[in-house]
């Protein structure tokens, strides 16, 4: 596993790798945060949700679930999804 921790002088630092108050953990104590999509979504919308779950495996070498049925997904998620198509964006 690679860790880098160059950012560009003077750019704000959004990652970090240790935990802060208030900070969403994408992976911690070797779990990744559940990524919910609904499966009748655009096919564009479901190849970038594998997408994303490529790369939080590659950086970090954890495999993120996927949570494309209704239910509870744990306690962090990332929900990525098509305002209007779907349901889990409902308002």
């Amino acid at each position: 596993m690679f860790l880098y921790n160059a950012f560009a002088i003077g750019q704000p630092q959004y990652v970090r790798t240790t935990a802060e108050a208030g900070s969403f953990p994408i992976v911690q104590k070797g779990r990744a945060a559940a990524i919910c999509v609904d499966s009748a979504d655009w096919p564009g919308v479901i190849r970038a949700v594998h997408d994303l779950k490529s790369d939080i495996a590659r950086v970090t070498g954890i495999d993120a679930p996927i949570a494309d049925t209704p239910g509870s997904p744990g306690k962090f998620a990332i929900i990525v999804g098509t305002i209007g198509r779907a349901d889990l964006l409902m308002i």
